[in-house]
């Protein structure tokens, strides 16, 4: 793995873990296009699927202590089990090489570290100018994503 990709990587899965923190919502939107932009569409969601489902049980474990918040918990559940089916169907086809699967375990240490620090200040955020950030972000992505495939 190069610089560049370690770097987006970091980058990818911080900016997307932020999010995912402060707003219990965008891993996967933000960090599939980042990481698409320089390992490609299929390994970015192959690689995306690991952090995305240790982000969501995360989420659940947190929120489950607080009684109030079980009815908000049941989507959260399901999509956190079926995140479940899709890293075993993921297996079952062979998406997960070796590479692949390691990246995706290393992707999930900047996704920590920043989901943490998005649960820290989830309160205390501008979610009005969160967003513009996270919009910024994803139009650079797409258009990172479409310059790469036009201009190849």
């Amino acid at each position: 793995m190069g610089a560049l990709q370690l770097l987006t990587l970091v980058l990818g899965l911080s900016v997307a873990g932020l999010a995912k923190g402060a707003t219990a919502m965008g891993l996967p939107l933000i960090a599939t296009p980042i990481l698409a932009s320089v390992f490609g569409p299929k390994q970015a969601v192959v690689i995306i699927t690991i952090p995305i489902y240790v982000a969501n049980t995360l989420l659940v474990l947190q929120s489950w202590r607080v009684f109030g918040y079980l009815r908000s918990l049941v989507p959260l559940i399901v999509a956190n089990a079926a995140g479940a089916v899709q890293l075993v169907s993921y297996a079952g086809l062979g998406l997960f090489t070796s590479d692949l699967l390691a990246l995706g375990v290393i992707a999930c240490i900047p996704m920590l570290v920043a989901l943490m620090a998005g649960i820290a200040v989830r309160g205390r955020l501008d979610q009005v100018r969160f967003r513009q950030v996270i919009v910024v972000l994803l139009v650079a992505s797409v258009a990172n994503l479409l310059w790469r495939t036009f201009a190849a």
